[in-house]
C-alpha cells in the first residue's frame, strides 16, 4: 500500500478531530446514521454534515436530481445488503 493510502484517511480524521475539539462546526463529509434525511432511515452513509463539539450537529440535505436520488438509494441498499448478514453472524455469538 502506498504512503498516500495512509496519509489521506489520517488527514481526514485529523480535520474531523480538530473540528470537534475546537467546536469549529465545519461542514465535512461524514459517515452517519440517517433518520429520514434523503428519504433514508437506519442506514449509515457518507453525507455532508456540520461537525462540532457535540459531534454531528446537523446533516446538510443537498438537492439531488432524480438520477442522483436513485443512485443514493441503490448505494444505501448495498450498505444494508452487507450489514444485515453481518448482524446475523454477530447475533449467533
Amino acid at each position: 500500500m502506498s504512503r498516500d493510502a495512509f496519509f489521506a484517511p489520517a488527514s481526514a480524521v485529523s480535520v474531523m478531530v480538530e473540528s470537534i475539539l475546537l467546536n469549529q462546526s465545519r461542514l465535512l463529509p461524514v459517515a452517519t446514521c440517517l433518520q429520514g434525511e434523503y428519504g433514508l432511515n437506519d442506514v449509515v452513509i457518507g453525507v455532508p454534515c456540520r461537525l462540532g463539539c457535540a459531534g454531528v450537529e446537523n446533516i446538510l440535505e443537498l438537492h439531488l436530481t432524480d438520477g442522483e436520488r436513485e443512485a443514493v438509494q441503490i448505494s444505501a441498499q448495498s450498505v444494508r445488503d452487507q450489514y444485515d448478514p453481518a448482524q446475523k453472524i454477530l447475533a449467533m455469538n
